[in-house]
Order: C-alpha cells, then structure tokens, then sequence
C-alpha cells in the first residue's frame, strides 16, 4: 500500500491535468454531439505522437520494435475504421461540421492507454532493466500501436463519411454556436 502511495505522490503533477483532460474529453464522448471536423484530429495527434515517442525513445530501434508496433497499429487502424463506418452520422459539408453519435469507446481507450503508460512506466521506474526484456518491449509497443491505431482508424472513418455522406445543414445549441464561431474563423 505504500508503494502506491508513495508512486501516486512521485507522480508529476501534469500527468494528473493530462488525465482530467483525457478523462473530460473522453466523457464527452459518451454524448451525442455536433463536432468541428478539425477537432476529430486532437486525439488521435496526441496519441500518434504519445505512440511513436515510445517506439522511438523507450527501447533500442529494430526489426522486431517496428515491426511489431507497425502491425498491431495497422490491424487496429482497420478496426477502428470498421468501427466507425457502420455508425449513424450527419455532415454539414458547408461548415464542416459532423454529428457524432455518442460512444464509450474513446474513454475506455483513454483508460486504456493512460494506465498501461502509467503502468510501463512504474515498471521501468522500479526495474530501469526490465525495458531490456523482449517480452515487456513486445508487450509494450503492441498496446501502445494497438490503441493508436484504434484512434487513428476511427479518425480515417469520421473523415470518409464525412466525404460520402449527404450534405445536411447542422443546427447548433446557442452556447455550442458560439464556441464553434471561434473555431471556424
């Protein structure tokens, strides 16, 4: 108990803010909503970036590293494409505007991904050795590729319907016209 303790004390305090960030928008989510097309890009960013920072600065750069991200992120990345067309969805292609339905989908990744980071991390933070494991590196690149992909494909699929869908004139909310004014200048 201790060990937890001390660990959730030691963590940095912007790991916290980034969690409630994630945690909110992934919350979010859970709605229906109408989204600026531009904003579907933040998260799979943040994640791209989150994955390949791990590819390329946790573990020694080979064969079996890329290859086993490259897989596991372009499998998921099919899944979350697949995962993403069959859903209902409304375009408004004049203010690129895209209802989502609401989905628990992006908070459970979220979960997901931040506790097996946090988790990596702890492990490697105790036993600096254990990253010279084939097996926790393995263990570690495929979840990190498989949830990026994840993110990544959905993202693919919100912009092929986009695409392929009727173009139909979105009404917003007061509160939501406003902050989507701010976007769309």
């Amino acid at each position: 108990m201790q060990t937890i303790q001390r660990t959730l004390i030691q963590t940095p305090w912007w790991v916290y803010v980034l969690l409630i960030y994630l945690l909110w928008m992934g919350i979010k989510a859970t709605q229906p909503r109408i989204v600026v097309l531009r904003r579907l890009f933040i998260i799979p960013a943040f994640f791209i970036w989150f994955s390949l920072h791990t590819l390329l600065n946790t573990f020694t750069i080979n064969i079996l590293s890329i290859s086993s991200w490259s897989i596991a992120l372009i499998l998921t990345t099919t899944l979350g494409v697949y995962q993403v067309v069959r859903l209902p969805f409304k375009v408004d292609k004049n203010k690129f505007l895209i209802e989502l339905p609401g989905s628990w989908t992006t908070l459970i990744l979220i979960v997901i991904i931040f506790a097996t980071k946090y988790y990596f991390g702890y492990q490697m933070a105790v036993d600096p050795q254990i990253s010279n494991q084939t097996s926790f590196e393995l263990s570690m690149l495929i979840i990190s590729g498989a949830c990026t992909g994840l993110f990544f494909g959905r993202l693919i699929g919100y912009l092929y319907r986009f695409k392929v869908e009727p173009h139909i004139d979105l009404q917003t909310k007061p509160h939501e016209r406003l902050f989507l004014l701010k976007y769309l200048r």
